[in-house]
């Protein structure tokens, strides 16, 4: 689990963050990012790179590997500094709080936010009252919500947040940092070369990038349309998701409930009500489901992996959400809706019976998740699905970095290089709706690869490296059968007698 130190960042200067930014340039296309490389990019006078190296080798911002290759790449710690620094600028955030959740592909964190002028103050989403729910105990690794909690992590002194009285002028939000590749997709670089081009020197960074900004896309986009109750998304950079805070308990924690039909039904609703416009969220289970405590109000969260209903597994996806959902409530409250049961089609609908009534993927184009990513990203969640198989190696080359200009600063130099990577997708991309695999102009239908097509693939290629093998050992019998011959002549020609 990688834990945010936030002291560390308050002593970084404006050159620490400088280097971090030329490393990260630069693992563009390379895997370890050469010293002279990263001095050049960064563009410190005096030889001020190694300074500002060591130091960040000792935060452990930066991981540096000289066994076989003098280089050194960022790590996760290193990239959400990036990604809090970019967020302070843009005056998004204040105060660093507590980690309020954990999970396989994400950590989630408390944050501090400035109510702005002419923004009404936060607001309680709920009237008073008694709470609905019981939850269970606090696990060692996720603390529970509770506003005492937070008032005492957020220490209000004037001097520590720059002069904002947090009672009055400062709102929590919540921030999500993706972790792909921490325990999952273990086996997907290894089991295909699903980014293309740049399969060699992508790194889990960049899979957590994507996984990010589809979150953020789905997210606007089910927010702006008022399709289902989601956390209002403020902002993204990097691999982090800016989002409103709900203030509520996962549903998997709550172990008494007054209304368990009332919520069940809410989730079923949410997921027909998904359907209609369009999509399949593809982990609708209890521990991405928030509960309010007093009205009972289900909010849907975490949205990488939802796809299409155009999608050849969205009826798979739907009938497993269903299961997931079902299930939970049968083991934690009883209810179990038997087929014989008037209201089991209500509690159990089919996907091919639910009118689609609205498309979401223009907006979540219009979200910044443009095509190209959509269909990485897409191939990415195809491996998710499949076993590990034999590790198929890629022969691309690696691409080289270009130079940076003089008079040019890091900041700009990487965002014109998101935007020329942005805009080369846009231009070269061919026509993919989100979630599908179809596409448009001379380019055919690609055909789903199954595990049949994987044992084949294997088989082949050991078939080739048995054939190889034979013929090495075949010219190298012919070899020594030549040196042999060679001796012999040589021996002769020694022995005659001129």
């Amino acid at each position: 689990m990688v834990k945010i130190d936030s002291n560390k960042f308050r002593y970084l200067s404006n050159d620490d963050f400088r280097v971090l930014t030329a490393i990260e340039m630069g693992m563009k296309n390379h895997e370890l990012v050469p010293t002279p490389l990263i001095e050049r990019i960064a563009g410190l006078r005096h030889g001020g790179t190694q300074k500002v190296l060591s130091l960040l080798l000792k935060y452990k911002l930066v991981h540096h590997d000289a066994k076989n290759y003098d280089g050194y790449h960022l790590t996760y710690p290193g990239y959400d500094f990036l990604s809090l620094k970019t967020f302070m600028k843009r005056g998004h955030v204040i105060g660093f709080g507590r980690q309020i959740g954990v999970g396989k592909e994400s950590d989630i964190y408390l944050l501090l936010s400035p109510v702005k002028e002419g923004e009404e103050e936060e607001t309680k989403d709920e009237e008073e009252g008694e709470e609905n729910i019981v939850i269970e105990k606090p696990t060692e690794e996720i603390e529970q919500f509770d506003d005492e909690d937070d008032e005492d992590e957020f220490d209000e002194k004037e001097d520590e947040f720059d002069g904002y009285d947090l009672e009055h002028k400062a709102k929590q939000i919540v921030i999500k940092f993706h972790r792909l590749g921490r325990s999952s997709f273990r086996a997907v670089k290894n089991t295909r070369d699903y980014l293309g081009k740049r399969s060699k020197t992508t790194n889990w960074l960049y899979m957590s990038r994507l996984s990010a900004l589809k979150e953020f896309a789905f997210m606007k986009a089910i927010y702006d349309t008022k399709c289902i109750p989601v956390p209002k998304p403020i902002d993204c950079n990097r691999h982090c998701v800016l989002m409103e805070h709900i203030k509520g308990y996962p549903l998997y924690q709550i172990r008494e409930m007054k209304h368990p039909l009332y919520v069940y039904e809410q989730c079923v609703d949410l997921l027909v009500k998904l359907a209609q416009y369009g999509l399949v969220h593809g982990d609708f289970n209890e521990f991405n489901l928030l509960v309010k405590p007093k009205s009972e109000k289900v909010v849907v969260i975490d949205f990488p992996q939802m796809v299409s209903t155009s999608h050849p597994n969205a009826e798979f996806y739907f009938n497993r959400d269903l299961d997931c959902i079902s299930n939970f409530f049968a083991k934690r409250f009883s209810i179990i809706i038997k087929p014989e049961d008037e209201e089991y089609s209500r509690f159990h609908p089919k996907l091919s019976d639910i009118t689609k009534e609205y498309s979401l993927d223009v907006h979540v184009e219009a979200s910044g998740f443009t095509k190209e990513k959509a269909k990485e990203f897409d191939e990415i969640l195809k491996e998710k699905e499949q076993e590990e198989t034999t590790d198929i190696p890629s022969d691309k080359d690696d691409s080289t970095v270009e130079e940076p200009q003089q008079g040019q600063s890091s900041e700009e130099q990487h965002e014109e290089a998101v935007d020329a990577d942005q805009s080369l997708s846009d231009e070269e991309s061919p026509s993919v709706v989100t979630g599908t695999s179809t596409t448009t102009g001379r380019r055919k239908k690609k055909k789903a690869i199954t595990e049949d097509d994987i044992k084949e693939k294997v088989k082949r290629d050991f078939q080739k490296k048995q054939y190889s093998r034979a013929k090495d050992i075949q010219t190298a019998k012919r070899n020594a059968q030549k040196g042999r011959d060679t001796q012999k002549l040589r021996r002769k020609v020694k022995d005659f007698d001129y």
